[in-house]
């Protein structure tokens, strides 16, 4: 199964790269890069899901639900910061 990357542009578009394409002269540091962003990106949805379950999210303490919504915007600019590295060596 070959994976689609993305990353996305400073102006909000997504770009998408042809993995087979770029992989090939990706150092592996690149790839790594690649691989992390998507990785944090499964899970953003994992915990986007939860969170847009309102009926589980209010069962928890108001500190629980604060930490939560921290933990998603944190993790939303460390992605935001892998694309713009992504978007820097895929040219």
């Amino acid at each position: 199964m070959c994976r689609i990357h993305t990353y996305q542009e400073q102006d909000g578009a997504e770009k998408i790269i042809n993995p087979k394409a770029e992989e090939k002269n990706m150092e592996d540091w690149q790839k790594r890069v690649i691989e992390e962003r998507n990785e944090l990106r499964a899970k953003l949805e994992k915990l986007s899901d939860f969170v847009g379950d309102r009926d589980s999210l209010y069962k928890l303490p108001n500190k629980d639900i604060e930490l939560l919504g921290r933990q998603h915007e944190s993790m939303t600019e460390y992605i935001s910061i892998l694309n713009e590295r992504i978007g820097r060596f895929t040219g």
